[in-house]
């Protein structure tokens, strides 16, 4: 009974191990706004609104609007993964991943020449610690490149990686789209119904 009962508890912990690696932060919304042609590439323009949510799902800041040219929208984030052990654990501060949005770009355009989303701001406000950035946060964010480029700083952090990463979809005229933030790995874009009548 006694193995039986050790066997359980080891088995209960591994299952709320996985459940925590799986959870998914709601971190931003897309909402396509418009689309039509772009008066001067005679290229599809999709009109966007972009706003980061907390972990509530409440927007942090107000929607800004972005016209793009092409209907495939890219979001370009540098996003840090921590080991899964800390995951696993929900440790503080390591508990998942984090991401700070960079910019935003149609398929049309260059990289370079994208709308910045961080403004230069540092640290998202959605990963404020009760409306405070931690210094971890701080830290990670203002050596991201240092860290990224060093395997034993980012082990050091508990940083399994720490890289850019642009994520895309076919944006569709009157949609909106969730983009969600796995606790062990990256970003997700993922419709999330029609935009109600403006």
């Amino acid at each position: 009974h006694e193995t039986v009962a050790t066997q359980k508890r080891y088995i209960d912990r591994l299952g709320t191990a996985l459940r925590l690696l799986k959870v998914e932060h709601r971190v931003a919304r897309l909402d396509v706004v418009d689309q039509r042609p772009d008066a001067k590439s005679g290229r599809l323009a999709t009109l966007i609104e972009f706003v980061e949510l907390n972990d509530q799902g409440q927007p942090v800041e107000e929607p800004r609007r972005f016209e793009v040219i092409g209907d495939v929208v890219y979001l370009d984030n540098w996003i840090v993964k921590f080991d899964d052990k800390y995951v696993e654990q929900s440790a503080l501060d390591r508990s998942t991943s984090l991401v700070l949005f960079r910019r935003l770009f149609g398929e049309f355009q260059e990289p370079k020449d994208a709308f910045p989303l961080d403004r230069g701001q540092g640290p998202p406000r959605a990963y404020a610690q009760g409306g405070v950035v931690t210094e971890f946060e701080k830290k990670i964010w203002a050596d991201f490149w240092t860290i990224a480029n060093d395997e034993q700083k980012a082990r050091d952090l508990g940083i399994r990686a720490a890289h850019g990463q642009a994520v895309s979809i076919k944006a569709q005229k009157g949609k909106s789209y969730r983009v969600l933030l796995r606790a062990s790995d990256g970003l997700s874009i993922v419709p999330d119904g029609d935009l109600p009548p403006r």
